[in-house]
């Protein structure tokens, strides 16, 4: 379905991710914003920009957007990888775009952060100064270029895309419901602020133990509170693996452990989290190998659990308050 709306009549961000689209478009998330397929003039601009914005690894990044990955097995199993060009009605570029000001793209960021398929912002077109009035548009602009540096150095050709269908896109309109109706950002800045720290966090390169740490401390921030001093039973880790188990039966994703960790004892898991996040605050090493995991799968499980955390505490935020202060 083609939209009506010209290039002259709106701004738009450009939606990063190589994506697989299961629904018609364009999707009304809330009034004024859109997601759909960029136009012809609008991917002139997107390939303008990252033309003169190359300062990553790879020397041609619009050619990931009008391009599909062949994989094929050749001989002694190696796989070998091709490059097809799609018919331009076939390219890969997809915007939100919006009419009126920016002030609700920083929410929307948020909320497409906690899909199950997280989608990123990369940068922002507006079709006139007037447009910019959100508070937080410096740390925006920041949070774009570095999203596209972690984005474009992690070899995204060699990537499956990232499938978006209509519950996503209902999903995104639900979480941005539930931050607008519950006040989170004025009423709620310890949610706010954690969920802020998840875009922060994910930016971080994988090679760093300080993202464990992030992830860790996003979660401790919502679930606890600073423990009674002589109290062992009011320590962060017992106040870890007491909530827990509550705050997951309203969590509207299960959290499959076994896909990260061999135990599937869950206290003993957020035992040896806590150990991992001790050691690695401490300065000291962590046998990954001795836990029959590894780091990549760590961070992999707190981006994971946390999305579900997330949004259950901007739906539930006095539960969350109630919980924490326990």
């Amino acid at each position: 379905m083609e939209s009506s709306r010209g290039i002259n009549q709106k701004s738009f961000c450009f939606i990063i991710n190589i994506l697989d689209v299961k629904s018609d478009l364009p999707f009304e998330i809330i009034p004024n914003h859109w997601i759909e397929k960029a136009d012809k003039n609008q991917i002139e601009i997107i390939d303008k920009f990252l033309d003169e914005n190359t300062t990553f690894t790879m020397d041609d990044i619009p050619s990931l957007y009008k391009s599909e990955i062949k994989k094929s097995v050749i001989d002694g199993g190696a796989i070998s990888i091709a490059q097809k060009l799609l018919p331009e009605d076939k390219y890969r570029y997809y915007i939100l775009s919006f009419t009126g000001n920016n002030s609700e793209i920083f929410i929307l960021r948020n909320a497409l952060n906690l899909l199950k398929n997280d989608l990123d912002l990369g940068f922002s077109y507006y079709k006139d100064p007037e447009s910019i009035i959100d508070i937080h548009h410096y740390q925006t602009g920041t949070l774009d270029a570095l999203t596209m540096a972690r984005h474009f150095c992690m070899k995204p050709n060699l990537k499956e895309p990232t499938i978006l269908n209509i519950d996503d896109l209902n999903e995104i309109k639900e979480i941005y419901k539930a931050i607008k109706e519950n006040d989170i950002i004025e009423k709620h800045e310890i949610i706010w602020n954690a969920l802020i720290n998840s875009l922060l966090v994910k930016i971080l390169p994988p090679i760093t133990d300080l993202k464990i740490v992030g992830y860790f401390s996003i979660i401790e921030s919502i679930l606890t509170h600073k423990p009674t001093p002589c109290d062992k039973n009011d320590s962060i880790l017992k106040q870890i693996n007491t909530k827990i188990p509550l705050i997951k039966k309203y969590f509207k994703r299960e959290i499959d452990y076994n896909s990260y960790f061999e135990s599937e004892n869950e206290t003993r898991i957020w035992n040896t989290l806590y150990n991992l996040r001790s050691r690695i605050a401490h300065g000291n090493k962590f046998n990954y190998k001795k836990h029959k995991t590894n780091r990549l799968k760590v961070m992999n499980f707190f981006k994971e659990f946390i999305k579900p955390l997330l949004i259950m505490a901007i739906e539930n935020p006095a539960y969350i308050k109630e919980l924490k202060e326990r």
